[in-house]
């Protein structure tokens, strides 16, 4: 997890795109959506942990600071702070999935 003041492999904060996320954050309350499914491509995650570090109720980290999940199920409650956390992965290695009713896949 890295402190949003903290540099990460030589690169200054961004101290407007974390704004940027904390409003995104704050705006992904819960919500009467639609669940969302979540697949992280484990050859593209560098276990930075930007998605942890904003939305930690979805997305736990393992010892090894990778994400412990290949497919998540993620109910409607918490479906768009799972795309946030999606959004903020550098690597972009988590795709979020919609899951439509009916949908049994």
């Amino acid at each position: 997890m890295h402190d949003a003041d903290t540099t990460v492999a030589g690169h200054a904060p961004d101290h407007a795109a974390g704004h940027a996320v904390d409003m995104a954050v704050a705006e992904a309350g819960p919500s009467e959506g639609t669940p969302v499914r979540l697949k992280v491509h484990s050859g593209l995650c560098r276990g930075l942990g930007e998605c942890h570090r904003w939305v930690p109720e979805v997305y736990e980290l393992g010892d090894d600071g990778m994400i412990g999940f290949q497919l998540l199920e993620v109910p409607a409650e918490l479906a768009e702070r799972a795309r946030v956390g999606a959004s903020v992965c550098p690597e972009r290695a988590i795709t979020v999935i919609e899951v439509h009713p009916g949908d049994r896949r």
